[in-house]
């Protein structure tokens, strides 16, 4: 991220809280939206058209009802921008996935099993005669 200050550029390293309060800052505009949006439509409902100043006002209400949905929907759109940024942020986090790390494991272990009781390794056949007692399998 870059922030501009007086012309010259700085960088800064954003992690994952940051992106965390920008959501936050973002949930709280897009709260603060819907009130004056509901005040808008109060005051629609509530407006005199008949009068050439009621007229005015609800035109005025409508407009500045438009600008604020326009808001509302860029908002949303930032606030999914931020959570794609923190999802690719997180995964970038690990060179190789937790489950990808789970799946090498999990091969390893069972190539080293299946390749002492190949050799017949006694301290493997051992271990695997205590699993499968404790599996209630019946072949």
């Amino acid at each position: 991220m870059f922030l501009n200050f007086g012309g010259e550029v700085k960088q800064k390293k954003v992690n994952a809280k940051d992106i965390q309060e920008n959501i936050l800052k973002i949930r709280e505009t897009m709260r603060y939206v819907e009130t004056e949006t509901s005040k808008t439509v109060e005051e629609l409902k509530t407006a005199n058209k008949d009068t050439e100043d009621g007229r005015c006002r609800y035109e005025q209400l409508q407009k500045d009802l438009h600008e604020m949905n326009e808001l509302y929907k860029a908002l949303q759109e930032m606030e999914e921008k931020q959570y794609g940024i923190l999802k690719k942020y997180k995964d970038s986090k690990f060179f190789i996935q937790p489950k990808d790390w789970l799946m090498i494991g999990g091969s390893v272990v069972l190539a080293v099993i299946v390749i002492g009781l190949d050799r017949e390794s006694p301290k493997i056949t051992k271990l695997m005669s205590f699993v499968l007692r404790l599996l209630p399998l019946h072949i």
